[in-house]
């Protein structure tokens, strides 16, 4: 006998399933027990939605790519060899599907998880995922510097978190309910599996492999819950130098080892100068605890610098002190201009 719930914009349990909040993260639990794969499970592409070569293709592969990368977790989701061509999800065959739908499919919500258990006795597993995504999403790259609601690229994350197993678990995390979803740093993929999923998925899978990963984001998360940007709008100061700027500054750790090293902040007026730049602050010896992300405001007094406007930047690990499973997410730009002007 199976039980199915669905997760979406809210976590609707049956059975003998709960959602158990232990470790600020989100799974399920039948007696005691966490509900997993008993084994590495696929996912079937359905190729009407999800065409070969597409956006959406990508997204999904970036999913399955950001959950398997976690070095501390089992590589448990694939894509499957064959595909489903039909126009729905076939719910209950035993078969994992992943598809694009329209929205109103999905109740509204921006993705829809079907999960069936088998029989919860003394324990249980899952024996089926079936995962859509609205089809009016975004499945493009995400600028680091934006707040966004309308990512499939972070939906499918998400969405794949609860093919795993977890529900919802509100931080700075892609498990969180409620958009947007925050991004990491880079000049290329700004979506990816963030400290509270990954360690998420390590509880539920572990492997036993530590791991280190270093991040900055352009956003954080407020008292209220909300994921904002950092910092925004234009900063106006004197090119002779002496002014003093306060930034807010995310960095998280995404790895099972605490990290020390070296930040940096700095300007350019190109908005791809994730390297190099002129600096206006450094920071030795700063240090971030395994699984968490901070963020602090930062005050320094900015060098003399030439009249113009600059785009804001701030990097972790700038000296490669750290050996690091992911280094193309530690540079980011901020949400904030500098105005230089000739005083």
């Amino acid at each position: 006998m199976n039980r199915k719930s669905i997760l979406a914009g809210a976590v609707l349990l049956s059975g003998f399933l709960m959602a158990s909040h232990a470790h600020a993260f989100s799974f399920f639990k039948c007696n005691g027990n966490p509900v997993v794969w008993g084994s590495p499970f696929q996912m079937v592409q359905n190729t009407l939605s999800i065409p070969f070569g597409t956006p959406p293709e990508s997204s999904l592969d970036n999913a399955i790519g950001r959950w398997n990368g976690v070095q501390g977790m089992a590589n448990m989701v694939s894509k499957a060899p064959f595909i489903t061509i039909g126009s729905d999800l076939s719910i209950g065959d035993g078969q994992n599907d992943v598809a694009t739908t329209g929205r109103a499919k999905l109740g509204g919500n921006s993705g829809l998880t079907f999960l069936i258990h088998n029989l919860c006795v003394l324990s249980s597993s899952w024996v089926e995922a079936d995962v859509a995504v609205a089809n009016d999403l975004t499945f493009g790259r995400v600028a680091e510097d934006s707040l966004t609601t309308t990512s499939g690229r972070s939906t499918f994350i998400h969405e794949l978190g609860h093919a795993h197993g977890l529900g919802h678990a509100q931080g700075f995390n892609n498990m969180r309910a409620s958009q947007p979803l925050p991004l990491v740093g880079g000049p290329n993929e700004t979506v990816d599996v963030l400290p509270d999923d990954a360690r998420a998925g390590r509880f539920l899978y572990p492997t036993g492999n530590g791991e280190v990963n270093l991040f900055a984001s352009a956003q954080r998360r407020t008292s209220k819950d909300k994921i904002v940007l950092n910092n925004s709008g234009t900063i106006t100061v004197c090119s002779k130098g002496g002014d003093t700027i306060t930034l807010f500054s995310t960095v998280g750790n995404n790895g099972t080892i605490t990290a020390t090293q070296t930040e940096r902040w700095w300007v350019s007026t190109s908005n791809q100068a994730h390297n190099g730049g002129t600096t206006i602050f450094q920071w030795n010896g700063s240090t971030f605890p395994a699984n968490t992300v901070i963020t602090r405001q930062v005050t320094f007094k900015l060098p003399a610098l030439p009249v113009g406007t600059f785009f804001v930047f701030h990097g972790v690990d700038v000296l490669h002190e750290v050996q690091e499973s992911r280094e193309d997410d530690n540079n980011v730009r901020e949400g904030v201009l500098l105005q230089v002007n000739n005083c």
